[in-house]
C-alpha cells in the first residue's frame, strides 16, 4: 500500500475536487461500486455534504493557498481488497497520523486501473477553530503510518522510503526536464504520434478492432488486457502504459462500447513504421555549456574589471596624497594660498573618483550586456533562424489545435523554415512569415495559416510553400469562399497540386470541364468563320 499526497484538482474549491474523485465529467466510470462516502458531515446526501464543506472553507478568508488535501491510497496490483470496514479504519488511521481526523472529507474509491486505490478528499480548515492546517512533514507520517497499517492488516508490503523520497523530491523537480533532453516518455510519444490515427479508426464506423491494433503495431506497439484494464505496450521493450491514460476513448469499457465485448486482442505482424526511442538531441547540453561558458566569462570580466577599477583608485589615491603632501612641505606658499590648493585639489579629486566611477559602471554594464543569460527558449529559437530543425521541434512540444474555420492548408508536422523570407519564431515554435504590411503566414508545424485572404500573391506564396513542405497532395481548411480563391489562384498560375477535399476537386473538375467545352466552341466557331472566309474568296 503506498498513500501519495497530490495537488487539488479542479477548480481549487472543494467541489471541484469533489467532481473530480466522483468522475462526474464521465458519469462515474472510474469509481468502485459501493465504495463513496463522506465523514464527520451532517447530513446524509452527499450532495448536501459537498456544499456543507464549501460553505465551511469559505469561513476562512485569510488564506489564499489550497484550503483541501488530496491523497490517494493505492495498492499493489495483486492485492486482495480488504473490507469495506477495514479500508474506513484505514483511511482514519492515515487522517489521525497527520492530525486531520476531524476534519471534513469526502472517499471515493478506482477501479479503472490495475492498482485499486481510493481518492480522499479533505478539507484543510480546521472545523474548531477555521484556521488552514498544513502538517509538519505530513509525506513521511503518512508512509510511516502506512508501514505500520500494512503489518497490522496483513498487506503486502511496499518501498516507503524510496517512494517518499520521490515524492518530496517531486515537489521541487523541474518538469522541463523531457523538453530539455529531448527525450520522451511512451506515453508522451503515443500522445504525439499515434493518438489521431487511432482516433480517426475509432470515429470511422466501418473499422474493427483489428484496425485499430494494426495502427499501434505500425507504432510497434500492441494492446493487451492488464488486471481490470487494458494496457499499450511496446512490443520489443518491457514498457507498457494504460491505454486510458492515453484517451478517455481508450478505456477499456469504451473499447469494448465501440468494438463489442470480448475484445479480440491480436499480435498484428507487420513491419513497424515508427518507433518510440527518439534519440536524445544535445541542446540541452548545448545550452548548459554555453551558459556555464557565459557565466565563467562574465565572472572573470568583472574581476578583472573590479581589479582595474581598484588599481585607478589607488592611482588616483596616492596622485593626490603625493600632491597634498607636496603642497604642505611647500614653505614659500602662504596658508591661504595652500588652502585654495586644497580645495582644488580635493574638487579635482572627487571628479576623477566619479569619472573612474561612471566608467566603471559602464564597463560593467558592457560586461553584463556581453555575457547576458538567455532562456532556453531563446536559444531554441536562435538554433532554430540557424536552420536546426530538432530546436524548432522541440519549441513545438504542445500542438496547436486546428480552429474549425482556420484558413489553413494543413500537411504532416515537417519543421523545415525559409530563411530567406525573414521569418520571425515565437516561443510556441510559431513560425511567422510577413506579407506586405499587414498579411502574415504562420507555420504551426502541421499547417501553414494566412491572416489575409483577399491578396492572390499572399495565397499563391502560401501555396507554394505549402508544396516545398507537404507536397502536391494538399488538405484545406476554411470556408467555401477561401477554398474558391485557393482553387483560382491555383488555376491562374498552374500549380501542380491535387486537393484531398472532395469538394474542391469536384469544383476543379466542373471548373476545367467548363473550360475545356468552351476551348472547343471557341474553335469551333474559328473554324467556321475561317471556311466561309475562304468561299467568300473564292467567288
Amino acid at each position: 500500500m503506498i498513500v501519495k499526497m497530490v495537488p487539488s484538482k479542479g477548480t481549487g474549491s472543494f467541489s471541484g475536487l469533489a467532481d473530480y474523485i466522483r468522475d462526474k465529467e464521465h458519469e462515474g466510470e472510474k469509481v468502485a461500486d459501493n465504495y463513496m462516502h463522506m465523514t464527520n458531515c451532517p447530513f446524509n446526501s452527499i450532495e448536501q455534504n459537498i456544499r456543507f464543506v464549501e460553505q465551511h472553507n469559505k469561513l476562512n478568508q485569510r488564506t489564499k493557498s489550497d484550503k483541501n488535501m488530496h491523497l490517494i491510497v493505492s495498492f499493489q496490483e495483486d492485492e486482495t481488497i480488504p473490507p469495506k470496514e477495514v479500508l474506513r479504519r484505514i483511511e482514519e488511521e492515515l487522517l489521525r497520523s497527520i492530525g486531520m481526523e476531524e476534519h471534513y472529507r469526502l472517499s471515493v474509491a478506482h477501479d479503472n486501473t490495475n492498482n485499486f486505490h481510493i481518492h480522499i478528499a479533505v478539507s484543510r480548515i480546521c472545523p474548531k477553530t477555521h484556521n488552514r492546517i498544513d502538517p509538519v512533514r505530513s509525506i513521511i507520517k503518512l508512509q510511516k503510518k502506512a508501514e505500520e497499517l500494512e503489518e497490522k492488516y496483513a498487506l503486502k508490503y511496499d518501498n516507503h522510503i524510496d517512494k517518499t523520497r520521490r515524492q518530496i523530491a517531486a515537489r521541487g523537480k523541474n518538469k522541463d526536464a523531457e523538453i530539455h533532453s529531448g527525450t520522451k516518455n511512451l506515453s508522451t510519444w503515443i500522445k504525439e504520434e499515434v493518438l489521431e490515427d487511432l482516433q480517426k479508426v475509432i470515429k470511422d464506423e466501418k473499422s474493427t478492432f483489428e484496425d485499430l491494433q494494426r495502427v499501434l503495431a505500425e507504432a510497434n506497439l500492441e494492446l493487451k488486457p492488464r488486471g481490470n484494464g487494458v494496457v499499450i505496450a511496446h512490443k520489443s521493450r518491457k514498457l507498457f502504459v494504460k491505454s486510458s491514460s492515453i484517451h478517455r476513448s481508450l478505456s477499456k469499457a469504451q473499447l469494448e462500447k465501440r468494438f463489442g465485448k470480448p475484445l479480440d486482442f491480436k499480435s498484428i505482424d507487420v513491419e513497424p513504421k515508427r518507433q518510440f526511442g527518439m534519440p536524445k538531441h544535445d541542446l540541452w547540453e548545448q545550452y548548459k555549456k554555453r551558459s556555464d561558458e557565459l557565466r565563467a566569462a562574465k565572472k572573470q570580466l568583472l574581476a578583472e574589471a573590479k581589479d582595474e577599477n581598484t588599481q585607478a583608485k589607488e592611482a588616483i589615491k596616492a596622485k593626490y596624497e603625493r600632491l597634498i603632501a607636496e603642497t604642505k612641505r611647500d614653505l614659500f606658499l602662504t596658508p591661504r594660498a595652500k588652502r585654495n590648493i586644497y580645495r582644488s585639489l580635493f574638487a579635482n579629486r572627487k571628479k576623477e573618483y566619479q569619472e573612474l566611477s561612471k566608467a566603471y559602471k559602464a564597463k560593467r554594464d558592457e560586461i553584463h550586456k556581453r555575457t547576458n543569460q538567455i532562456s532556453y527558449k531563446e536559444f531554441l529559437i536562435q538554433k532554430a533562424l540557424e536552420g536546426d530543425t530538432k530546436a524548432l521541434a522541440a519549441l513545438r512540444k504542445s500542438k496547436v489545435k486546428l480552429q474549425p474555420d482556420e484558413k489553413a492548408i494543413l500537411g504532416k508536422t515537417d519543421h523545415k523554415i525559409f530563411i530567406t523570407k525573414d521569418p520571425h519564431i515565437t516561443k510556441q515554435g510559431l513560425v511567422v512569415y510577413r506579407i506586405g504590411d499587414h498579411g502574415k503566414i504562420i507555420d504551426k508545424g502541421d499547417r501553414l495559416r494566412i491572416t489575409i485572404d483577399n491578396n492572390e500573391l499572399a495565397i499563391k506564396e502560401m501555396l507554394e510553400m505549402s508544396i516545398a513542405k507537404y507536397g502536391n497532395n494538399l488538405d484545406i481548411s476554411g470556408d467555401l469562399t477561401f477554398k474558391q480563391k485557393v482553387l483560382a489562384v491555383t488555376e491562374k498560375y498552374d500549380l501542380k497540386i491535387n486537393f484531398k477535399d472532395k469538394t474542391m476537386q469536384e469544383i476543379r473538375e466542373a471548373s476545367k470541364l467548363q473550360k475545356d467545352m468552351t476551348t472547343k466552341l471557341l474553335a469551333n466557331d474559328y473554324k467556321n468563320v475561317n471556311q466561309k472566309s475562304k468561299k467568300g474568296m473564292g467567288r
